[in-house]
This record gives structure tokens, C-alpha cells and sequence, in this order.
């Protein structure tokens, strides 16, 4: 293009032949309407979507209404009534330059209303109550040749001038597909519906029952089919059954292929050299009649016309690149057009080779005339650039203090630090800049740090330099050669270098905190391969050894949790804290033991690294496993140095929890852990008390077969036995008077308890009192025993029970009388005369 010097772009001036005027209209004339007015136009644009929904209309009738259907039956004709006062409207229009009369238009143009008539009979209504396939019926169909009306609009939409040309090419291919779709959908459901859903149709088999769902379920049914078909080349959940509906499907399926063909050869064409020469000198042209229609002088005309120049021409130069692969683009762009720009920038230093190639790759080039405002003072850029050609200014404050050359970078600094921009960019020549992709870098925060750092000390530089403090050398500082190809002492600029500082290094903080997310997400997912890649770019230790998330979780946490053991190594290889604390007080340890499955390995790779496992709360922790007698869990927080003898604030053990909710497993797995078997919590209570109480004999057997202390007491003086006593479970006082817990010594509390017993005539309870080792003649504080009890309240079993077991009816209390004394004051009589007998005996 560069050549075409007669009639390309480069050419176009105020005299262009191109820049014609509009023609005038000759007068109206009666009868007739003018083509090129505003209501008409707007009233033909509007008319196409009323036709279109005619169009469509048509086989939506045949295939899913019936007689019945007023509503679409009225609207139907409504749109033929329209149709036809279309016709007639369309007699009467002329255009510009034409002069017949509506009368000559009939004789001229007669064939064309013949070819429309078809389209405008509503044969359809003729052939009411004879079925959906009756020939009257399929005539319907012609009101689709009224499409020819619609391809008229979108052709005339296409050369509206201000409607960019891809536009209107792609708006007229969607309504191609998507009226084809819903044609061949309507008639592929009228086929079935034609045989009354008969075994051999595709609804018998893949829609059972569909006839009976409401029009919007059956439409879409079938368009899905429609649509599917289009798009996967007749390959869907939905089939065709019977012959016709093959033979309508490889129809439908050929129609499809060759309407796909021309769309893509049209879409192709579209973008042809020549018609984007032809597009750039339309638009040159209308930009020259509306600079001159307001008031634009001669010279500033011709500048931005040559600028527009110079962009198509720089376009079409790095679109002859598209067609190639992008390694072959970036490497050709590499060695080539940026290597001069890409040989002097500072920005990439110490950037993976790698994530430069990346962000470049995706980079477009932009022009800028001279004097034009590429950023101003307090504005947010919308991209960052490198200066590719040209010059350009740095302004504070009104005066020029600098002039960048290539390589330097034009709005980095507010730009990667989310700030506004600190000082003005003014093209001083006509300049090239490379503008980095939207979101470039985004997802790679640690050669972001690096770009930021960079930018960072390059402003620092200028800063000092700018104050006078320290001197910038063409030869000696990279800073310079890299960006200024003179600075001036401007203690504004230096204010405004300062503050581009402070900026650049929150950015720098913000964007630690967003690489930490970003190495925690990849050590959760176990990518060994980019969390090994993201830490080869940092530098080993210091603060990037703590590097840690919002919650301070740190990535040894987040692998931990999920037992990546792999990820844990290589953490440790590039010397990253394996013992940090989030604010939950969690380490990576616990996370290991607690979170993960199958962490074993992990477990013993933090345990080697950093110790045994230190929580603030550790035995409420082993206390809430024990509880839900999770013994996977427990084994890893043990595997990792948890204290089996943890105790909480009221000193119970995780023991105590598993023995009282009868988790014999939990049990067995503390107690091989090294818990105490007798731990005591400050009710004085053991865990076999606490089994004992709950009544569960497993824990009860393997706590005796550990060494449990069968008669323990607690606190209150309880003891063992007497718990079982009061659980009722004669299971588990057996269990604990075999392991010797009937040894009751001077039990006063027993005592008690089997005098009240005795007294209510309780005889169970009198006899688990007695097997849990409370002696039969044990007596209150007036000697009196349970014996006395009972005969005075004449309780005939109870006394028997407990002479049975050897109750002594001569022990007397603390006034002198016996059982047989308390019998006679009591009036019982016949209990009087058993005691007297078990005396003699």
C-alpha cells in the first residue's frame, strides 16, 4: 500500500473526487412518495422485522397450531392485511431521480408483483378442519417468499455508512441460521404430527407424550433438534424415525453444510484487501466533508486525514503476521520492528523470559501525531506503552522537563499501580508506541513485583536527579539510556517522581499479598510445575520467607491441608517457612493432621522440619476427635507429637470423652498413645467412671484389661461400683466387681444408700447395693442398718433378701433394739413371727 501513491489513502486531500456532495431531489410529484425521506426510510427499516415475523410465522402455524388457534390465526392474516398495504405503499415510491407514475410502475414492473402475489394468499384459510399435511395447508408456506422483502432491508442496512461493515454481514447470516433453524424445526415436528405420532416417529421414541405439552415445550423440543442438527452435522440425543423424516434430516443436514460453505467464504471475502481499501477511503472521505462542514482550517485537515493514513498503513503492516502461528509472530516482532525498542527498555529487566514473550505477544501498536496528549496530569490510563518510534514530552506543571525516546515506558507507573497518572505525555514527533495487553501480567504476580520494582527504582532516579542530587550519565546509569533523552532539574517533576514512589510500592505490597493467593492456589491444587516456575523468580529468603495471604496462611498451610508432600519439599528447597501460624493459631502441621486424607507422610515431613505439633488448644482439639471418634485423625495428630494427656480447663483427657460417649476404638488408640489410664478431672472422676456411668461395656472391659482402678473414687466419694449401681446396668457392675471394685472398706455413702433403699422396699437396688460390696450390716449414724429398716417397715422381701445374704437380726441400734424389736414397734406382726423363725434357724 505503501506504493500506491495515486490512489491510496496517502493521497486523499481537500480536492479528493471522492468528496462529492449529495445530488438534490428533483420536486414530488403527485402520487408518489420520496424513497430517500426520513418517515419512509424509518418506516422500511421498521417494516422488515414485521415481515420477518411473517416469515416465521408461516411454519410455526403449520406445525403447532390447528383451526382453534385464533389468536395466531388472526395474527397471521393481520400481517397479510400489512403485507399487502406494503405492496401498495411500495407502488407509490420512487426514487430520487425516477419519474413514473405508479400506473408506469405497474406496467414496468408487472412480473415482480406477479412473483410477490403467491406470497400475499392466505391459502391456508381455505383449507381449514381437512389435517396439517393437506395440500391448502402446506400453501401457507409460501408466505416465506416474503423474505425477499427482509434480504432487501438487510442489504440496505449494510450501507448505512456509519455501521461498521462486519456489522451488517454478521446480522445477516444470524437471521439466515436462526430462520432456517426455525424452519426446519417446525416441519420436522409437522412430519410427526402428519402421522399422528405414530410408533415410527421420532416423538414416539425420543419425546414420548410431547403432543400433549404446551406450544412453547413442543417448539422448543423441536428447535433443539434444529439446532443440534445445524451445529453438530445431525448428531443429537433427538433422531429421525420413519423414511421421511430421513430423508427431510439429510435434506435439512445438506442445506445446512452448504449455507455454512457460503457464510464462511461470504465472511471471508468480507475482509479482503480490497474492500478494506475501499472501507478506509468512504471513511476518509466523510472525515474530510465533516472537518470541512465545521469550520477545520486546510492544515489541520490534512494532519489528521495523514494520521489516519499512517494508521491503516501501520495496521496492515502487522496484520500480513496474523495468518502465522504466534510463536513465529512474536519472534519475528522480537528480532525485528521491536528489537531496538525492546534492547533500551528497563521495564522487562529480570522478568521471566518467558511471561515477556507472553505479555508482548498479545501487544498492538498505536500512533500518535505530533503535539496529541497520549496521557494527562491526574487522568487513569487506560493502557500502559513502550515508546516504539518518535519522542515524546513529559510535561509538570506547563513546562517541558524531559523528552523519552524509544524504549522508555509511557504510563507504567499509574498504570500497574492502579494510580492516576503524575505527569503529562505529549507526542513531540509523530510517534509509535506498543501498547501491553489488558491485564497484563494479571495472572503471573511475581514478574509483576519485578515490572513494579523496576519502574519503582527507575523513578527514584529521576526523582534525585530532578532535585539535583545526583547526576544521570549517558553512559554510566541504564536508568537514563533506557528512558530520557533529557531531563531537566524540576523540583515538580522530582515531587511528582516521589510520589509515583510511594504509589509503586504499595502496588508492590498489594501485589505480595495477590502472589501469595495466587502460591497458596497452586500448592491447594498440587501444580508442582507453576509453583516451582513462580519460585524460581523469587528471591531466596527474607521477606518472601513468610509470604503468607490475608488469613495468614501461608502456601506451606494450604499443602499441608491438602497432604501434598511434593509441594511441602520443594517449599522448604526454596527456603519458605514451614511453621507459620494463621490467625486461627493452625500451623501447616495441623493442617496436615486435621484437614487432610491420607496425610501421613506429610505429617512426618513438617514433624522432621519444624518439631512436634504445638497448639494453643490442644486438648479441646483431641477432645472434639475423641468425641466424634474420628481415630484417623487423632492417629495423625498423635503421628505429629499431640500430648495423649492434653487436658482442658476442667482437666478432662480426650480419654474421658471417648470413654463416655463408648468409643472403644478412640479408647484403645489414646491408651496405646501412652494416656493414663486413671486420669482424673477436677470432679475427681477416671474414664471408667465415666464408661461405667454410660453404661458401655466395651470401654468398661478394655479400661479393666489396661489396669483401670476398679474401685477409684471420685471427689464425692463415689466409687465405681456404686456408678454402675446408679447406671442400673448390672453388665457393667459385674465387669467392675470381677476386677475388684466390691471392695467397699468403710463406705459410709453405701451405707446410706442401702438403708433408703431398704426402707422404700427397693429390692433390686438393695441387691446390685450388696454385689457392689456395701457391707449388709453397715448402719446410719444411729447404728441403725438396713435390716432395721426394712421390719419397721414391714418389707417382708427385703428382709429375707437381706438375711439371705447374712444381715445379723440381733445387731441393735443406738437405743438397744434389733430387727425383731423394729418388726413389733412397726404392728407387723407376721414379719415378727418369720425373724423369730430365722432366729431359731
Amino acid at each position: 500500500m505503501d506504493g500506491d501513491t495515486k490512489h491510496g489513502p496517502d493521497r486523499l486531500e481537500d480536492d479528493d473526487p471522492l468528496a462529492v456532495t449529495a445530488s438534490t431531489s428533483p420536486p414530488e410529484k403527485e402520487w408518489a412518495i420520496d424513497a430517500e425521506s426520513k418517515w419512509y426510510r424509518r418506516y422500511w427499516f421498521a417494516s422488515a422485522p414485521v415481515t420477518l415475523a411473517a416469515v416465521a410465522l408461516a411454519p410455526l402455524r403449520l406445525a403447532f397450531c390447528g383451526d382453534a388457534s385464533t389468536g395466531a390465526n388472526a395474527l397471521a392474516w393481520g400481517l397479510d392485511v400489512f403485507a399487502w398495504c406494503d405492496v401498495v405503499l411500495l407502488t407509490f415510491v420512487r426514487a430520487p431521480d425516477e419519474t413514473l407514475r405508479w400506473r408506469g410502475r405497474l406496467e414496468r414492473d408487472w412480473l415482480e408483483y406477479v412473483g410477490r402475489a403467491p406470497g400475499l394468499i392466505p391459502w391456508d384459510a381455505f383449507a381449514r378442519g381437512r389435517g396439517p399435511l393437506n395440500a391448502g395447508r402446506l400453501l401457507g408456506l409460501l408466505r416465506m417468499l416474503r423474505f425477499r422483502r427482509c434480504w432487501a432491508a438487510l442489504k440496505e442496512f449494510g450501507t448505512l455508512v456509519w455501521l461498521p461493515h462486519w456489522v451488517s454481514v454478521v446480522t445477516d447470516y444470524l437471521v439466515f441460521y436462526l430462520l432456517a433453524g426455525h424452519t426446519e424445526g417446525c416441519l420436522f415436528y409437522l412430519l410427526a404430527r402428519g402421522r399422528n405420532f405414530a410408533d415410527n416417529t421420532w416423538v414416539a421414541h425420543h419425546a414420548i407424550n410431547l403432543d400433549a405439552e404446551p406450544l412453547r415445550a413442543r417448539y422448543l423440543k423441536s428447535l433443539s433438534w434444529a439446532f443440534t442438527t445445524i451445529s453438530t452435522v445431525g448428531y443429537g440425543d433427538v433422531y429421525p424415525v420413519s423414511q421421511p423424516e430421513m430423508i427431510f434430516t439429510i435434506v435439512a443436514v445438506v442445506a445446512n453444510l452448504g449455507l455454512m460453505c457460503y457464510t464462511v467464504a461470504s465472511i471471508s471475502t468480507m475482509f479482503r484487501r480490497e474492500e478494506e481499501v475501499a472501507a478506509f477511503r468512504q471513511e476518509a472521505t466523510e472525515l474530510t466533508k465533516y472537518l470541512r462542514a465545521n469550520g477545520v482550517e486546510p492544515t489541520e485537515r490534512r494532519k489528521l486525514v495523514a494520521y489516519k493514513a499512517r494508521v491503516f498503513r501501520t495496521t496492515a503492516t502487522t496484520h500480513v503476521l496474523d495468518g502465522f502461528p504466534a510463536a513465529v509472530r512474536t519472534r519475528v516482532l522480537f528480532e525485528g520492528r521491536w528489537s531496538q525498542m525492546l534492547a533500551t527498555t528497563r521495564l522487562f529487566v529480570d522478568v521471566a523470559s518467558r511471561a515477556r514473550q507472553e505479555v508482548l505477544g498479545r501487544a498492538t501498536e498505536a500512533l500518535y501525531m505530533e503535539g496529541m496528549v497520549i496521557c494527562g496530569a491526574g487522568a487513569a490510563p487506560t493502557a500502559a506503552y513502550l515508546l516504539h518510534a518518535g519522542a515524546v514530552s513529559v510535561v509538570v506543571g506547563g513546562e517541558v522537563v524531559g523528552t523519552l525516546k524509544p524504549g522508555a515506558p509511557l504510563c507504567c507507573e499509574a498504570f500497574f499501580a492502579g494510580a492516576l497518572q503524575r505527569w503529562t505525555l505529549v507526542a513531540a514527533t509523530t510517534v509509535s508506541v506498543v501498547a501491553l495487553p489488558e491485564g497484563a501480567f494479571r495472572d503471573d504476580p511475581a514478574d509483576l513485583t519485578i515490572v513494579l520494582r523496576n519502574l519503582r527504582r527507575d523513578a527514584n532516579a529521576f526523582a534525585h536527579h530532578a532535585r539535583g542530587l545526583g547526576e544521570l550519565k549517558r553512559e554510566d546509569d541504564p536508568a537514563y539510556t533506557a528512558a530520557f533523552a533529557r531531563i531537566e532539574l524540576s523540583p515538580a517533576f522530582a515531587d511528582a517522581c516521589d510520589a509515583a514512589v510511594d504509589e509503586l510500592r504499595a502496588a508492590e505490597q498489594r501485589t505480595e499479598a495477590s502472589l501469595a493467593e495466587v502460591l497458596c492456589d497452586y500448592c491447594a491444587r498440587g501444580d508442582a510445575k507453576r509453583a516451582a516456575r513462580l519460585l524460581e523468580r523469587l528471591p531466596r529468603g527474607g521477606r518472601y520467607r513468610d509470604l503468607a495471604d490475608y488469613d495468614k496462611r501461608s502456601p506451606a498451610h494450604l499443602a499441608a491441608a491438602h497432604g501434598r508432600t511434593e509441594i511441602l519439599r520443594l517449599l522448604d528447597e526454596y527456603g519458605l517457612a514451614l511453621d507459620g501460624v494463621d490467625i486461627f493459631g493452625g500451623t501447616p502441621l495441623y493442617d496436615a493432621a486435621v484437614k487432610a486424607h491420607d496425610a501421613e507422610a506429610a505429617v512426618d515431613f513438617l514433624r522432621e522440619r519444624c518439631g512436634p505439633l504445638v497448639v494453643a488448644d490442644l486438648a479441646g482439639t483431641l477432645c472434639r476427635f475423641a468425641f466424634d471418634a474420628n481415630v484417623a485423625v487423632l492417629q495423625r495428630l498423635l503421628r505429629a507429637g499431640a500430648d495423649p494427656d492434653a487436658a482442658d480447663y476442667d482437666q478432662r483427657r480426650a480419654l474421658h470423652i471417648a470413654a463416655a460417649e463408648g468409643h472403644a476404638k478412640t479408647c484403645r488408640l489414646l491408651l496405646d498413645a501412652g494416656a493414663p489410664v486413671d486420669c482424673r478431672d477436677r470432679w475427681g472422676q477416671t474414664p471408667l467412671i465415666e464408661a461405667v456411668a454410660a453404661k458401655h461395656l466395651d470401654c468398661v472391659v478394655l479400661l479393666l484389661e489396661r489396669g483401670a482402678d476398679a474401685s477409684a473414687t471420685d471427689r464425692g466419694g463415689r466409687r465405681v461400683a456404686l456408678a454402675a449401681v446408679d447406671a442400673e446396668s448390672d453388665d457393667c457392675l459385674a465387669a467392675v466387681v470381677a476386677g475388684g471394685g466390691a471392695d467397699a472398706g468403710d463406705d459410709v455413702a453405701g451405707a446410706t444408700r442401702l438403708c433408703a433403699a431398704a426402707a422404700a422396699g427397693d429390692l433390686t437396688l438393695v441387691e446390685r447395693l450388696v454385689r457392689a460390696g456395701v457391707a449388709v450390716d453397715a448402719s446410719d449414724y444411729d447404728r441403725r442398718t438396713a435390716l432395721h429398716l426394712a421390719a419397721a417397715e414391714g418389707r417382708v422381701a427385703v428382709v429375707m433378701k437381706l438375711c439371705e445374704h447374712g444381715a445379723d437380726i440381733h445387731f441393735r441400734d443406738r437405743w438397744g433394739h434389733d430387727a425383731i424389736d423394729a418388726a413389733t414397734g412397726g404392728g407387723h406382726a407376721d414379719l415378727v413371727a418369720q425373724l423369730h423363725l430365722l432366729e431359731k434357724h
